[in-house]
């Protein structure tokens, strides 16, 4: 049996795409520290209620930490966001085993800078971060590669949004590269990211879901065996 899990979208990203000029605050970082005491809030709930893993998604994230990121979407900065989300997941006291997961972003850029990705990584404190793995680009290794030693890492082996099922050993393969640089106990494999933006619009049917889904679990086993 899996532990509770929930998932929230990050207030950064909510403060980046919302906030507009003349209805009360004064900036974007206003409401995005606002709405951090709030997540943060609900993060603590959740957790006394028995919740072991909380994701928040921010999209807006990865595309900041290109070589040469273009002017990002939202109406903060990069160093705005991270403290803003950092604030969110920073819980002063938890059960042991509750983790704190961040996805920043659905691709990976064609080129990562490293010290940008170490301080995404760095700055805000989470305990788990959950990333897109399946293009088998050298950006996406890159990426997991700029994380710390004490972060584990979440890899999105199959794609999500289209209903193609890919090939194990080619997952396997870039799972390998990963294990040289990151202990294998330090990660998970999921699907790049959910299967809907808006519950009444899947990207796949219920049919290719579940496929993916087996698609992951079946990798989980060839990584861990059965008791995963």
């Amino acid at each position: 049996m899996t532990a509770p899990k929930a998932a929230l979208p990050s207030p950064a990203y909510l403060a980046a795409t919302t906030f507009r000029p003349g209805l009360g605050l004064s900036s974007a970082r206003e409401l995005g520290e606002a709405l951090a005491e709030i997540v943060r809030a609900e993060i603590a709930l959740l957790v006394s209620q028995g919740v072991r893993l909380v994701q928040l998604d921010n999209p807006l994230l990865l595309d900041r930490t290109a070589t040469d990121p273009e002017s990002a979407p939202g109406a903060l900065s990069f160093e705005e966001a991270l403290a803003v989300d950092a604030a969110a997941v920073r819980l002063d006291e938890r059960p042991e085993g509750v983790r704190i997961a961040v996805a920043p972003g659905w691709v990976v850029p064609a080129a990562v800078d490293r010290d940008r990705a170490e301080r995404l990584f760095t700055e805000v404190p989470a305990d788990r971060w959950v990333l897109p793995f399946d293009q088998g680009t050298g950006a996406e290794l890159d990426l997991v590669r700029a994380l710390p030693e004490d972060r584990d890492v979440c890899l999105g082996v199959v794609d999500a949004t289209l209903p193609a099922l890919e090939d194990v050993d080619t997952v396997m393969r870039r799972i390998d590269a990963v294990a040289e640089a990151k202990d294998l106990e330090d990660m998970a494999v999921a699907p790049s990211r959910g299967f809907a933006d808006v519950a009444s619009r899947p990207l796949l049917s219920a049919e290719e879901q579940r496929a993916k889904l087996v698609l992951v679990e079946t990798i989980a086993r060839y990584c861990w065996g059965n008791e995963f």
